[in-house]
C-alpha cells in the first residue's frame, strides 16, 4: 500500500521531470524528485504501469498527449523555479542573520580581549606596587636595625657617663675628707703645717689633673652625644621619606581601587550583553552555540581574574596598616630618643659645675 500523498500522477509528474532534465528515470531519481518520500516498492511498481501504458498507448500519446505533456514540462518547471526562488530568498534571509550574529560575536569577542588587556595592565601596575612595597618594607627594616644599634650604643654611652659620674663625686667626697684633715692639721699640730700644706697642695693639683682628664672625657662624650643626634636627625629625615612613599603606597592603592571598579562596571556591562546574545543565540543554529559557550568560558576567566585582583588588594590593605603601625612603633621609639638625647647636655652642664668646684 503506498504512502499517503504517493499516487500514480505524482510518480509520472516526477518521472517527466527527471527525463526533462535529461535524467534517467530511476526508482532513487523518482524518489529524490518526490523529495525522499515514498516507498520504492510503490515507485517501482507505478514506473512499471506507467511504463506498460507507454507501450500501450505510444502511438496515441504521440498524436494527442504531446501538448499535455508540454504544458505539464512548462507547470513542473515553473514550479521548480518558484521553489528555487523561495529557496534563496529563505537562504540569504538566514545568510544575513547569521552574519549579523557572527558581527555581534565578533565585537563582544574584541570587547573581551580589551578588557584581558587593561587586567593584565593593571596586574603589571599592582606588581610594580606590590615590589615597591617590598623594597619599603627592606629599608623599613634596615632603619629597624639602625636604630636598635643606635640605642645600645646610647645605652652603653649611658653607662660609661654614670660611671664616670660615681669617680667625679668619689673625688669630690675624697676633696672633702682632704680639707677637713687640713683644718684639723692646722689646728691640732702647727709646726706640720708647711709639710701637710705642699702635701695638700701636690694633692689638689693632682686632683686637679684628673679632673680635667674627667672633663676632656666628658667633652669627648658629649661631642659622641651630638653625633648620635645628628644620626637621629638623619632618621628623621628618612622617617619622613618614609612616611612620604608611604602616602604616595596609599594614593597608588586608591587609584587601582577607582580602576578595579571600573573594571568591575565594564564587566558588569559585558555580562548584560553576553545575556542579549544568549537570548538571540538560543533563537540561532546549533552551530553558533560553540562560539556562544567560549564567550562564556572568557568571560568566566575575566570574572576569576577579577576575583583574585580583590583579593590581591586585600593583602595589600593589610600589609599597609602592618607597615602603619610598625611607623607608629618608631615613632614612639624616635620621640624616647630625643628625650633622651635633650636630658643629657642637663646632666652634662651640672658635672661640670661639679669640676669647677673641684679646681677651687
Amino acid at each position: 500500500m503506498a504512502r499517503p500523498g504517493i499516487y500514480l500522477e505524482s510518480v509520472k509528474l516526477a518521472r517527466e521531470s527527471v527525463i526533462s532534465r535529461g535524467g534517467n528515470p530511476t526508482i532513487d531519481a523518482v524518489r529524490a524528485e518526490l523529495g525522499n518520500t515514498g516507498s520504492k516498492t510503490t515507485i517501482h511498481r507505478f514506473l512499471r504501469e506507467i511504463e506498460s501504458q507507454d507501450t500501450a498507448v505510444l502511438g496515441e500519446q504521440e498524436s494527442i498527449a504531446e501538448p499535455i505533456l508540454e504544458l505539464v514540462k512548462q507547470l513542473s518547471m515553473q514550479l521548480q523555479q518558484q521553489a528555487e526562488v523561495q529557496i534563496t530568498r529563505v537562504e540569504h534571509h538566514f545568510a544575513d542573520q547569521q552574519h549579523a550574529l557572527v558581527g555581534k560575536i565578533d565585537a563582544l569577542v574584541q570587547s573581551e580581549s580589551h578588557l584581558n588587556q587593561l587586567l593584565a595592565a593593571k596586574t603589571e601596575a599592582f606588581d610594580d606596587l606590590t615590589q615597591q612595597f617590598q623594597a619599603l618594607s627592606t629599608d623599613y627594616e634596615s632603619l629597624k636595625q639602625q636604630l636598635v644599634s643606635i640605642n645600645l650604643e646610647h645605652g652603653r654611652l649611658s653607662v660609661s657617663l654614670d660611671e664616670k659620674k660615681s669617680q667625679i663625686q668619689s673625688l669630690e667626697e675624697k676633696h672633702k675628707h682632704s680639707r677637713e684633715a687640713l683644718e684639723h692639721y692646722r689646728t691640732s699640730v702647727k709646726e706640720q703645717r708647711d709639710q701637710d700644706l705642699r702635701r695638700h697642695e701636690a694633692e689638689v693639683q693632682h686632683w686637679q689633673l684628673e679632673a680635667k682628664t674627667l672633663s676632656e672625657t666628658i667633652s669627648l662624650q658629649r661631642l659622641e652625644i651630638s653625633n648620635l643626634t645628628n644620626a637621629n636627625t638623619k632618621l628623621v629625615a628618612e622617617k619622613a621619606s618614609l612616611e612620604l612613599q608611604y602616602k604616595q603606597a596609599i594614593e597608588q592603592h586608591q587609584n587601582l581601587a577607582g580602576e578595579l571598579a571600573a573594571v568591575r562596571d565594564r564587566v558588569a556591562g559585558l555580562e548584560k550583553t553576553n545575556g542579549d546574545l544568549a537570548d538571540q543565540l538560543s533563537k540561532s543554529q546549533a552551530e553558533l552555540h560553540s562560539s556562544h559557550q567560549r564567550g562564556e568560558r572568557e568571560l568566566n576567566s575575566a570574572r576569576e581574574t577579577v576575583k583574585r585582583l580583590e583579593q590581591e588588594l586585600r593583602q595589600s590593605e593589610i600589609t599597609i596598616v602592618e607597615l602603619r603601625t610598625e611607623k607608629t612603633t618608631l615613632e614612639s621609639v624616635m620621640v624616647k630618643m630625643l628625650d633622651k638625647s635633650q636630658l643629657e647636655p642637663v646632666q652634662d652642664k651640672n658635672e661640670h659645675g661639679s669640676g669647677s668646684g673641684i679646681a677651687e
